[in-house]
């Protein structure tokens, strides 16, 4: 397949078949005219022979160039009408999709609230307020009789007499 910039890109048969032939990763001929073909034996090779038994083993953080070099020129065409539609089409339905997470998103939230913060005061409210009603030191101030109480009661009696 050529693209007009004097590169050639060759599609592998099967990327992912078992077949008898070599897995590429990408191959091309660069402007110069060189072919860069990349296959996993050639690397498992390479890596191999680099580090034999006798020598340490090479640093991890060492990088291992897996794929060519980018090429200075880039082909930028213009999409086809069909094309063009497809995308505007692609971008409505990811918008309409993240609008519908959002909502969803923004439903939830109350919902959570609801479950882990007013679910648990009601369930723990009622033993709470026992612990601390039934505490010692409480027991005087709760059974005395307030002043407004007392003057009630009093008045209360006088009208009985």
């Amino acid at each position: 397949m050529q693209n007009g910039q004097n590169q050639t890109f060759v599609k592998p048969n099967s990327l992912f078949s078992g077949g008898s032939q070599p897995n590429l990763f990408r191959s091309f001929v660069s402007n110069k005219g060189e072919n860069m073909n990349h296959n996993v034996n050639d690397i498992e090779s390479k890596s191999q022979s680099s580090t034999n038994a006798n020598t340490p083993m090479a640093s991890p953080v060492k990088s291992v160039n897996l794929l060519p070099e980018v090429p200075n020129t880039t082909n930028v065409r213009k999409l086809t009408p069909k094309e063009e539609h497809d995308c505007q089409v692609i971008e409505r339905l990811i918008r309409s999709y993240f609008l519908i997470i959002r909502k969803n998103i923004q439903d939830s939230v109350p919902k959570a609230i609801m479950h882990f913060l007013v679910n648990y005061v009601k369930d723990n409210l009622q033993s709470e307020l026992v612990t601390h009603l039934y505490k010692q030191e409480n027991f005087d101030n709760l059974l005395k009789e307030s002043d407004q109480i007392a003057i009630r009661r009093q008045e209360a009696n006088e009208m009985l007499k």
